[in-house]
């Protein structure tokens, strides 16, 4: 893909909203890459969207999403000697303790019987849950 293909689309043809030398700027800006890491070769993968909403749509998680089987992660990352956490989404300057405090507010969630999906939105500060 070359850096035409990530420009800011409106039309709901999937396009980017920054030029890939701006990606690639921040990665080397926000992230220590791995030695012979070549972050010229980096591309974002670019799917087409099936359906554009418009607004006022609804939607709930994909079926197979486990809130327990997240929790069990969370619990056996916890143990983990954590220097980086790198997230699929928003922000790459995520502190590793966060895995202690997401493991945490899920187990509370669970003890409270609210570790299912429809139970709702949990806002802890800096992250935050929709079940």
């Amino acid at each position: 893909m070359r850096d035409k293909d990530f420009q800011e689309g409106t039309d709901g043809s999937g396009g980017f909203p920054l030029s890939m030398e701006t990606v690639r700027g921040m990665v080397v800006d926000r992230c220590e890459l791995p030695e012979g890491y070549d972050v010229g070769s980096y591309e974002i993968f670019q799917g087409r969207p099936s359906v554009v909403l418009r607004g006022g749509e609804e939607f709930a998680y994909y079926p197979s999403t486990d809130p327990e089987a997240y929790l069990s992660s969370l619990e056996k990352m916890a143990l983990l000697p954590v220097e980086r956490v790198f997230p699929a989404h928003h922000s790459l300057d995520i502190q590793p303790e966060i895995t202690g405090r997401m493991r945490d507010a899920f187990q509370g969630l669970k003890e409270s019987g609210k570790l299912r999906h429809g139970s709702g939105t949990f806002d802890y500060g800096d992250w935050a849950v929709w079940l």
